[in-house]
């Protein structure tokens, strides 16, 4: 099973941005080592000729919110009806732009990563306490 940190999503999203904005003095090669080619970090970096369309900053504010919600929960119907309606709404408001699409894919599919690697541990722990009980 893949450990991620905590943060990791979020450190992306600041340290892409201080790339695109450059505040920070990083390059890109620099970023993909870093995270180990992260899908969100390359999703970031893919469709550029797409970025000069958007507010890049005003857009990742908007979109981030949608993956802290939803992060580190084993998420059910409910939630995933809720995450598909909220990014179905942000790709509509950045008018189905490429760059803005590929990026809330990467963060739902980060989601669903999470989610699956959670109810894992759940299920394994919950047959560990089953076995646990019959002993």
């Amino acid at each position: 099973m893949e450990r991620r940190n905590i943060n990791t999503v979020g450190t992306i999203f600041n340290d892409f941005l201080g790339l695109y904005t450059g505040e920070r003095p990083v390059g890109i090669r620099e970023l993909i080592q870093k995270y180990d080619k992260h899908p969100v970090l390359m999703g970031l970096l893919s469709n550029v000729d797409s970025i000069i369309y958007v507010d890049v900053k005003k857009a990742m504010y908007e979109i981030y919110p949608l993956y802290k919600k939803y992060r580190h929960c084993a998420l059910d119907d409910e939630a995933w009806k809720a995450i598909v309606e909220s990014a179905e709404a942000l790709e509509k408001k950045w008018n189905g732009n490429l760059w803005v699409r590929r990026v809330i894919l990467n963060l739902v599919n980060e989601l669903d990563k999470e989610s699956k690697e959670l109810q894992r541990a759940a299920a394994g722990g919950n047959a560990e306490n089953h076995a646990s009980k019959a002993a």
